[in-house]
């Protein structure tokens, strides 16, 4: 129950013990000190000691006959709340000390499925696949640049020089092998000879990869039982 307002009452005049009047009073709000007002010259607080008899009799008497019972309320909600809340704890307590029954573990079955291996092997297969692509461009590159060299070096040594021979008032002219040109020509089939041992290796390493594929496959083709 909230305390008596007297919020609203409206008074032709108050004049208080000190000899003070106000006119046209509204009283604004009441509390358990005194009262605050409105009145023709502005606002004003006043004491419950500096009202006359019958106005303070009125106002001070009312308020605290309200304030007792609001008091009285509230004391009577704080022991309900009490009383739940021990209510509770009991409750809380006797659950705990309930015995508790042990559970059996559940039954699980696993089933044999032919579902999709475990992300890492699929990582692991992406991997392989661009390893293997990039050796492929290596070894197709290394025998790209090697035939070129093999052309080279079949031009150099198919290259010849004219040679002249004099004898006495005769002339003779020989074609020969340019030595230079086969000296080039031997010098392209060495490098030719490096990238395709190069291509050669690559194409082993693809082979060895494309098996490590295969034994991932392989596993993941196995049965798989579920945990």
């Amino acid at each position: 129950m909230t305390p008596l307002s007297f919020a609203g009452e409206v008074l032709e005049s108050l004049k208080t013990r000190g000899g003070r009047e106000y006119f046209k009073v509204e009283v604004l709000t009441n509390d358990d000190v005194g009262i605050r007002i409105r009145h023709e010259a502005g606002t004003a607080r006043v004491p419950y000691g500096d009202l006359p008899d019958a106005v303070q009799s009125k106002y001070r008497a009312e308020w605290k006959k309200a304030v007792a019972v609001k008091s009285e309320a509230t004391k009577a909600e704080g022991e309900r709340i009490r009383q739940e809340e021990e209510e509770k704890k009991q409750a809380e307590l006797a659950d705990k000390e309930k015995p508790v029954k042990p559970r059996l573990p559940a039954k699980v079955s696993k089933p044999v499925t032919n579902g999709p291996q475990p992300p890492a092997d699929d990582k692991e297969i992406k991997k392989l696949d661009a390893y293997i692509a990039d050796l492929k461009i290596k070894a197709s590159e290394a025998l790209a640049e090697a035939a070129q060299l093999r052309r080279q070096a079949d031009s150099e040594r198919s290259r010849t020089r004219r040679v002249t021979r004099n004898y006495g008032d005769q002339t003779s002219y020989t074609t020969v092998p340019d030595k230079s040109g086969w000296a080039k020509a031997t010098k392209y089939d060495e490098q030719a000879a490096v990238l395709e041992s190069q291509a050669e290796k690559a194409r082993a390493l693809i082979l060895e990869a494309r098996g490590r594929r295969e034994e991932i496959e392989e596993r993941q083709a196995l049965p798989i039982q579920a945990e």
